[in-house]
C-alpha cells in the first residue's frame, strides 16, 4: 500500500517520491513529472535514481533532487528532511511509497527479516509522514496485485490465478493522483480489485482466507 499526502495545492509544488527507483515509485515520478512538478526522488539505490533522474530531466525539463537514503533509519529520515530545509525544498505532495514484503509462513521466515519489514513498512512510513507532513490530505491507496516487481522481491509464487489479477503500474498510478488531489480518503483501483474488496468484506474471514491461500500458491 502506498500512503499518499497533499500538504499545499499550488502550481509546480514539489513532490517526494520514497521508493522511487522502481515500480509504483518510478511510476508516480514519471506521471508527475509529466505535470510539470519537480521532484525530490529517495530510495537506497543511487545509481537508478541518478538513472530515472537524468531520464526525467531530459524529458521534462524540470528540476529533480536525487536523495540516497535508506528510510529504515530514522535518524535519515530527519536528516533528508534537514538537507531539504536548508536548500528551502518545501515538500507539497509526500507519495510514502517505499515498503517490502514478505511471502511465505512466518515461523518459517527469519526474525530479523519480519522486523526490518515491520521497521520500514510501519515505522518508517510512521516517521516520514510526521516530519513532512503537516496539515494534511491523506489518501490510502490500495492497489492490490500490480506488476512492479514487489512480488518477486518477496520471493511470491506468481500462479496464473495471480497473473489474472495483475495491473499494470500506470493505471494504478493514475487512480491514485487523482483520488488524491479529489480529496479522498482511499481509493481501491480497477474492477477486479474492487471486487476482491467487496468479497473479503463480505464473505467470511475463513473463507475468504482459503480462498486467498489457494490462489497465492497454487
Amino acid at each position: 500500500m502506498a500512503e499518499m499526502n497533499q500538504m499545499k495545492t499550488r502550481n509546480k509544488s514539489w513532490v517526494l517520491v520514497t521508493g522511487a527507483s522502481s515500480g509504483f515509485g518510478e511510476e508516480f515520478a514519471w506521471q508527475y513529472a509529466e505535470q510539470g512538478h519537480p521532484l525530490v526522488l529517495v530510495a537506497r539505490r543511487l545509481d537508478r535514481l541518478q538513472t530515472l533522474a537524468e531520464k526525467i530531466r531530459q524529458q521534462h525539463g524540470i528540476e529533480v533532487v536525487v536523495e540516497q537514503v535508506d528510510l529504515a533509519d530514522i535518524s535519515a529520515v530527519i536528516q533528508l528532511h534537514e538537507r531539504l530545509r536548508q536548500r528551502s525544498i518545501a515538500i507539497d505532495i509526500l507519495i510514502n511509497n517505499a515498503g517490502h514484503g514478505l511471502q511465505g509462513p512466518f515461523l518459517d521466515g527469519q526474525l530479523d527479516a519480519a522486523l526490518a519489514m515491520v521497521q520500514l513498512d510501519i515505522a518508517s512510513l510512521t516517521a516520514v509522514t510526521h516530519v513532512f507532513a503537516q496539515d494534511i490530505t491523506v489518501t490510502a491507496l490500495c492497489p492490490g496485485m500490480s506488476d512492479t516487481g514487489f512480488a518477486t522481491a518477496a520471493q511470491q509464487k506468481i500462479t496464473p490465478a495471480l497473473k489474472l489479477l495483475m495491473m499494470q503500474p500506470a493505471s494504478v498510478v493514475r487512480a491514485g493522483i487523482r483520488a488524491l488531489h479529489a480529496g479522498r480518503m482511499s481509493v481501491v483501483p480497477g474492477l477486479a480489485n474492487k471486487a476482491m474488496a467487496i468479497f473479503t468484506w463480505a464473505t467470511p474471514r475463513w473463507l475468504h482466507q482459503a480462498m486467498f491461500s489457494r490462489a497465492m500458491n497454487s
